[in-house]
């Protein structure tokens, strides 16, 4: 069964792909309105329709009777709004009737409904109603996010864009993926994913190809999903993350989808409805073709200048699109590349990523901008790359271009090799002048050394003159005392004459003593040496009384002569 806006309820044959209105037979009575937002077909096989504006009707198949409930504002156990948008059975047998002015459950016994209340659902407008596994009730509401009721409760809690992060307060669709995740639908916020176990929203509005109305969410038999939104059928998977559109492929005959119009086989084909009817595909079986890559460098730029490959100083030898290489200088340091995609079926929908390999680690996602630009290229070689996404899914034909920066001169080879022998120079240098430094310093403790063991070998000799003097002083002394005594009884002239010569030269030799004695304290700087004057011929007259003839028997003359 199909139902439409306006068109009524129909049936759909697909063996020979042909629709019936209805009422199909004579005997079957008409629907109160033809604008038809919900079906639901209970477990005893009545069809119930929900309209616009023309309240419930429950359709007896095999009688063609229908029983319609309308709201009564007098009436509590009426329907609290003729505009019904879902219909659902929980596994208690009560069935759920959300209409544009709050949720309402039937009551077969009474044949009557129980209108309810809390968390202002009686005032809110209701898209769907499901019950999970553990048998909580879910209810997406629109501007009033989504509320829950627990199973065996009668609480309810509602999750808002004031308590939670979900994305948006009109919740359209709900999905269980049976992993403990609850998708949702909404009406300008995207995707969204409710952990139930975790009670954490995750919103997917912004992500790259996802649209901002979800009509519908559906999932095949590999676990991913597929959207109906306002921009087409969309297939999602959150790990690893992809959106592939089949907006304007050419599979289906919509692009703009509707509210409540999706439905999963159990042989696992979907149906989703929109505004240009409905379609209907198995998962499996639909492929994604990427058109052929017509991607194109358009312009190149330099300091956001256009540069043409015309001018003799211009990097480019031909037009950007068919240049394979650039070489630029290294102060040329801004560029920038512009391209596009020569696809005119669908030009709103492509999708560019652009890489420098070679300086940029991953691809750079920009939606539909048509440019890049790089500063400050360090030198070296670079391949631009840019690729497209028209669908969702990435073409691998990539569109690339070389790029070569050329190092500023200080920065060749030929640079870098005069770098390495003024280097090695400067080492050699260096290394020389600590070589030179350390003999100076060797020879000058040499040196000093040397002085050190002169001037010990020095202080050896005198102390050994100073010793060999205290030695012969001593003697002398003891042969000074007995001279004195004869000189002073000897009365013979000649006897006291040879006592004085041997007293003088005595004498002498005591004073030649005591000045090596004195000269041993003046170089201890006990003594300080002062100039006097002496008389010549005093010291000559001391000299010759020193040599009697009796002693100097062979010396016929003495001749002084001053020098």
């Amino acid at each position: 069964m199909v139902g439409t806006e306006n068109g009524g309820l129909n049936y759909f044959d697909s063996y020979s792909g042909t629709f019936k209105k209805y009422p199909f037979n004579p005997h079957q009575e008409k629907l109160s309105y033809n604008n038809i937002h919900a079906l639901y077909k209970d477990k005893e096989g009545n069809l119930w329709v929900g309209t616009f504006s023309g309240g419930l009707n429950v359709i007896n198949l095999n009688t063609g009777k229908i029983k319609r409930y309308t709201s009564n504002a007098g009436d509590p156990t009426s329907l609290s709004s003729n505009s019904v948008y879902t219909i659902t059975e929980d596994r208690s047998g009560n069935i759920w009737v959300g209409t544009v002015k709050g949720l309402n459950i039937y009551n077969k016994e009474k044949d009557a409904f129980t209108r309810v209340t809390g968390m202002d659902l009686q005032n809110s407008c209701i898209y769907e109603v499901y019950e999970d596994v553990p048998g909580n009730i879910w209810v997406a509401t629109y501007e009033n996010g989504i509320v829950c009721r627990k199973a065996g409760t009668s609480d309810w809690i509602k999750y808002s864009t004031q308590n939670s992060a979900i994305s948006s307060n009109r919740v359209i669709s709900l999905h269980d993926d049976g992993v403990g995740n609850l998708w949702l639908g909404t009406d300008g916020g995207g995707l969204n994913k409710f952990d139930i176990r975790s009670q954490k929203f995750t919103s997917f509005m912004g992500r790259t190809g996802m649209a901002s109305v979800v009509f519908g969410v559906l999932q095949d038999k590999s676990g991913r999903l597929w959207l109906s939104t306002n921009d087409g059928i969309l297939k999602f998977s959150e790990k690893p993350f992809t959106i592939l559109s089949f907006a304007n492929s050419g599979n289906f005959n919509n692009r703009l989808y509707n509210y409540n119009a999706y439905y999963s086989g159990s042989d696992g084909r979907m149906l989703m409805g929109g505004i240009n009817g409905f379609s209907t595909f198995y998962p499996s079986q639909l492929k994604l073709v990427p058109d052929e890559n017509n991607l194109v460098l358009t312009n190149f730029k330099l300091f956001n200048n256009e540069v043409s490959f015309n001018d003799k100083e211009s990097p480019l030898s031909e037009s950007p699109g068919f240049a394979k290489a650039i070489t630029l200088a290294h102060n040329q340091s801004v560029v920038s590349f512009e391209y596009a995609a020569l696809n005119y079926k669908d030009p709103d929908r492509i999708r560019y990523a652009y890489k420098m390999d070679g300086f940029d680690d991953n691809w750079n996602m920009v939606g539909t901008q048509r440019n890049a630009t790089y500063t400050n290229l360090p030198p070296g070689s670079y391949t631009f790359q840019v690729k497209t996404d028209v669908y969702g899914n990435w073409n691998e034909s990539i569109t690339a271009i070389n790029v070569t920066v050329r190092p500023p001169f200080y920065r060749t080879t030929l640079a870098y090799i005069f770098y390495i022998i003024l280097i090695g120079v400067g080492i050699w240098l260096l290394k020389n002048y600590f070589k030179r430094r350390e003999q100076s310093k060797n020879a000058i403790k040499l040196e000093r050394m040397k002085a050190q063991k002169e001037h010990e070998f020095y202080q050896q000799k005198i102390d050994f003159f100073t010793t060999m003097a205290h030695e012969i002083r001593t003697p002398l002394s003891l042969i000074m005392a007995p001279l004195e005594k004869l000189l002073a009884i000897e009365n013979k002239s000649e006897t006291v004459q040879q006592l004085n010569v041997m007293e003088q030269n005595t004498q002498r030799l005591l004073t030649l003593v005591n000045q090596l004695l004195d000269f041993r304290r003046i170089e201890s700087d006990i003594y300080t040496i002062k100039k006097s004057g002496l008389s010549w011929f005093l010291i000559s007259t001391l000299c010759i009384r020193g040599f009697h003839r009796s002693h100097l028997k062979k010396v016929s003359n003495l001749i002084c002569q001053p020098r």
